[in-house]
C-alpha cells in the first residue's frame, strides 16, 4: 500500500472511532464522508436513506435538525466559510426529536471542503442550567464579569431592579451600572481586585451607590467572590439594594435625635439589674447627671419614694404581662439634693437581649403649679359668685338645663338651687308674654362680645322684678357654643326711686312755681296795681311803701334762687350753705334748730351737693308737714365715713305710706345717697318724730 493510501486509511479509521458525529463536504457543501457516529445520530431520526452526495443544510432543514432562526445563521456561516469570507463557525443547538440532548455544531474549512464536527454538550448545558436556576434564585442582583469588567451574565434581579434586559447588559462594561464621579476610582480598584481575588464584601467603610438606566442611584451593598474556569476567572458580585434600609435608618435616626432632643425625659434600664442603658439629653439636664453616672444607677437612686420592693411590686405586672404599660406619679431627685413632681409612663420591651424597661417622664411642675392656680382661680371666682349681690345663673343647650345657681339668685328669685340645679329650664324666671322675644338669648345666639338685656323676671313668688343682664356663651374646646352663663341686678328699687326722683323733681318744680305765682307773682302784681291806682288818682307815690314791697319781691327771689343752687355752696363750701339755709327756716319759722358739723373741707364736690340737697328737702318736709318745735342737723366724718343725722319731734308718719305724694320727697333723698353708694334710712314713730339717717364713704 502507498503511502497516501496508508494516511488516507489511517484517517478514516480515526474519523470512524472518534465519538463525535462527523461529516465531510465538497467545496459546494455536498456530503462527501460521514462518520459511524452520524450514521447513529441520524437512526435516531429514522432517516435510513443515503447522505452521501447530499447538501448539508438541506439535510438539516430536511430532518427540522435545527430550529428556523439558527437554520438561517447556521446556512450564511456555511456559505461564508465555502466563499472563504470566514474560517470557522460555532453554534448550539437543542436536538429537535430529544429537548434534552444539545450539541455544539463546529465547521471548519479544509482543502477539499469543510469538516462539520457535532458535540454532545447536554451534560455541560444541564449544569448551565442549574447555575441559572441558581443565579435566579438569590434575591439580591448578580453579574458576572470577567477581568476585563465585561458583564458575561446577569439574573432577572438585577434586570427588574435596575431597568435593564439581559441583552442590553451581556458584553457591556461593568461601569455602565456605576455612577459617573466613581468611574475612574472604579477601575483601579477593579485591577486591584483582579490581582489577588477573594470572596469579601466591597467597600466596608464606604457607601456605595449603584446606577440604574433611568439615571437614578441606589443605594447599594456588594458582596464579591471570584470563580475560577479553567485558565479563566470570573467574579460573581452580589448587589443588594438597601434603598428601604437607608429610609428605616433615617427614620430611625429622625426618631432617635426627636427622643434626644425631647423635654421630657427618656430612660432605658435593663429589666434584671434596674441599672440604666440610656437617658436622653432632657432626662440628663433635668437630673443633673452625665451620662456615665446614670450608667451606674437605677430608678431607685432617683426616685425616692420608693424602695427596692414597693418598685418590684409596681413592675410586677409588667413581667408577668397583665398589663403592657403603666402610668403613676411620683417625684425625682436631682444630684444636687432638689426634687420635682413627674408623671411616668413605663413599659417592658421583653424582646430585646436583654429585656428593658423603657419610662417616659414628664416634669409636672408646671402643670402642677398653672393647676394650682386655676384651682385657686376656681376657688376665687367660687367665692365671688358667692358673695356677689349679683345674680349668676349658667344653663347648658343641649337641655336649656340650668346647670349653676348662686345665693344672689336663690334671695332674688326665691328658688333654692337644690329646686333648680338640673331640674329647671332657663325660661323659669321669665315671664311668658317674654319668652318668644327673648328666645335668642334662651338659645345661646349670642355674639362673642356678649349681649346686655333689661326685661321683668318673675319669682317664685310671682312677683315682678326688674333686672339688667349681661349674659356670655360658654363655648367649648372647638368653639361649639355649649351653654349661656348670665349675670343679673335687680335694678327695681333704682327704677322705683327713680321714678320717685322725677316725681320729686316735678314736684319742686311745681313748688317754685307755685312760690313764683303766690308770692313773687302777687307781690309784683300788687306793686303794679298800686302804681296804676297812684296815677288813675293822680295822688303822689309813697316812695317808702314802693321800696318796702320791692325789697320783699327782692328777698323771694333769692330765696327761691338759693333753693335752687345757693352760691355760698359753691364760693364758701358746705358748712356756710348749711347755716345759712338754718337761719333762713329760722326766720321764715318758729322751729328751734340745732347744728353740729364736724366735716373736712376736702370733701369732694358732688358728695357736698348731696349732703346740701338731703338736709334742704329733710328741712322742708319739717317745716310743712312736721309739726315740729324742735330738729338738729348732725353731720360728722368717722373712720373717712360721712354720717348724717337729721331729728325733729314733730307728729311723725307711718312707714308704711312712705310713697304717697305726701312723702314723695323721701324718695329723692333715697335716691340721692344710693346713688352716692351710700345707704339711707328712716325712722318715725306717730307724735313721737322722726329720724333720717344718711352713711357714705367720703372722696376728697
Amino acid at each position: 500500500m502507498s503511502t497516501k493510501g496508508f494516511l488516507e486509511s489511517t484517517a478514516q479509521h480515526l474519523l470512524e472511532v472518534l465519538p463525535i458525529p462527523l461529516v465531510l463536504t465538497d467545496k459546494q457543501g455536498c456530503i462527501s464522508y460521514v462518520n459511524r457516529r452520524w450514521l447513529e445520530l441520524l437512526k435516531t431520526l429514522a432517516y435510513e436513506a443515503e447522505v452521501l452526495g447530499q447538501h448539508y443544510i438541506a439535510l438539516c432543514k430536511a430532518l427540522n435538525l435545527i430550529s428556523h432562526e439558527d437554520s438561517e445563521h447556521c446556512e450564511k456561516a456555511f456559505q461564508e466559510i465555502l466563499e472563504e469570507q470566514r474560517k470557522s463557525f460555532q453554534m448550539d443547538f437543542q436536538f429537535r426529536e430529544n429537548p434534552n440532548l444539545w450539541y455544539r455544531m463546529d465547521l471548519q474549512s479544509f482543502a477539499d471542503g469543510l469538516l462539520i464536527s457535532h458535540t454532545d454538550i447536554s451534560d455541560f448545558k444541564m449544569a448551565e442550567r442549574q447555575a441559572e436556576l441558581l443565579l435566579e434564585s438569590p434575591l439580591d442582583a448578580i453579574l458576572l464579569i470577567d477581568s476585563e469588567g465585561l458583564i458575561q451574565l446577569v439574573n432577572r434581579q438585577l434586570e427588574k431592579g435596575f431597568g435593564y434586559s439581559r441583552d442590553e447588559l451581556f458584553g457591556q462594561h461593568l461601569e455602565i451600572l456605576i455612577p459617573h464621579r466613581f468611574r475612574r476610582q472604579h477601575r483601579q480598584h477593579l485591577n486591584t481586585y483582579f490581582s489577588n481575588p477573594k470572596a469579601r464584601p466591597m467597600g466596608l467603610t464606604l457607601e456605595l451607590f449603584a446606577l440604574a438606566k433611568d439615571g437614578t442611584e441606589k443605594p447599594v451593598e456588594i458582596s464579591l467572590n471570584p470563580i475560577q474556569l479553567g485558565t479563566t476567572t470570573l467574579v460573581s458580585a452580589a448587589i443588594r439594594d438597601i434603598t428601604e434600609q437607608k429610609l428605616v435608618e433615617a427614620e430611625r435616626n429622625r426618631l432617635g435625635r426627636i427622643i434626644e432632643d425631647s423635654i421630657n425625659e427618656v430612660y432605658l434600664f435593663d429589666a434584671r439589674t434596674l441599672r440604666f442603658i440610656y437617658a436622653n439629653e432632657g432626662a440628663r439636664k433635668n437630673l443633673g447627671y452625665d451620662g456615665y453616672e446614670l450608667g451606674n444607677l437605677t430608678p431607685l437612686d432617683i426616685k425616692p419614694e420608693y424602695d427596692f420592693a414597693r418598685y418590684e411590686q409596681l413592675l410586677t405586672s409588667l413581667r408577668t404581662g397583665e398589663k403592657t404599660a403603666i402610668q403613676f406619679s411620683t417625684i425625682h431627685q436631682r444630684k444636687d439634693g432638689s426634687s420635682y413632681p413627674v408623671d411616668v409612663n413605663l413599659q417592658l420591651v421583653p424582646d430585646e437581649k436583654p429585656p428593658v424597661f423603657v419610662a417616659i417622664v414628664m416634669d409636672t411642675s408646671e402643670r402642677q403649679k398653672s393647676e394650682q392656680e386655676l384651682k385657686e382661680s376656681q376657688e376665687r371666682m367660687a367665692k365671688h359668685l358667692e358673695h356677689t349681690p349679683l345674680a349668676a345663673i349658667e344653663w347648658q343647650l343641649e337641655d336649656s338645663l340650668i346647670s349653676s345657681w348662686n345665693p344672689a339668685a336663690e334671695r332674688l328669685f326665691g328658688y333654692s338651687a337644690k329646686e333648680v340645679l338640673y331640674k329647671a329650664k332657663a325660661d323659669l324666671i321669665v315671664p311668658e308674654d317674654l319668652r318668644v322675644q327673648l328666645m335668642p338669648i334662651l338659645l345661646g345666639n349670642i355674639g362673642p362680645e356678649g349681649l346686655r338685656s333689661a326685661h321683668r323676671n318673675i319669682a317664685k313668688d310671682g312677683s315682678i322684678l326688674l333686672c339688667e343682664w349681661y349674659n356670655t356663651a360658654i363655648t367649648n374646646l372647638y368653639g361649639e357654643v355649649i351653654g349661656v352663663a348670665a349675670l343679673g341686678l335687680d335694678v327695681t328699687s333704682r327704677q322705683r326711686a327713680l321714678e320717685s326722683l322725677l316725681s320729686a323733681q316735678e314736684e319742686e318744680r311745681a313748688r317754685i312755681s307755685r312760690d313764683l305765682h303766690d308770692q313773687v307773682g302777687q307781690a309784683l302784681t300788687g306793686l303794679s296795681l298800686g302804681f296804676s291806682n297812684a296815677l288813675a288818682q293822680n295822688k303822689g307815690i309813697d316812695i317808702a311803701d314802693f321800696k318796702k314791697q320791692t325789697e320783699d319781691i327782692l328777698a323771694d327771689v333769692r330765696r327761691i334762687s338759693r333753693d335752687l343752687r345757693p352760691a355760698l355752696l359753691d364760693e364758701l363750701g358746705l358748712e356756710p350753705a348749711l347755716n345759712r339755709l338754718v337761719r333762713d327756716l329760722r326766720d321764715r319759722t318758729e322751729i328751734q334748730i340745732e347744728t353740729l358739723i364736724l366735716l373736712p373741707k376736702d370733701v369732694a364736690k358732688d358728695q357736698q351737693t348731696v349732703i346740701y340737697r338731703v338736709v334742704q328737702e329733710a328741712l322742708t318736709n319739717i317745716s310743712r308737714h312736721a309739726d315740729a318745735k324742735h330738729a338738729s342737723i348732725t353731720l360728722l366724718t368717722q373712720n373717712n365715713q360721712i354720717q348724717l343725722v337729721i331729728e325733729d319731734d314733730g307728729k311723725g308718719f307711718e312707714l308704711a305710706k312712705v310713697a304717697s305724694s305726701e312723702h314723695v320727697g323721701l324718695a329723692g333723698m333715697r335716691e340721692r345717697i344710693e346713688l352716692a353708694g351710700g345707704k339711707f334710712s328712716v325712722e318715725s314713730v306717730l307724735g313721737k318724730g322722726t329720724t333720717v339717717n344718711a352713711r357714705f364713704m367720703r372722696r376728697s
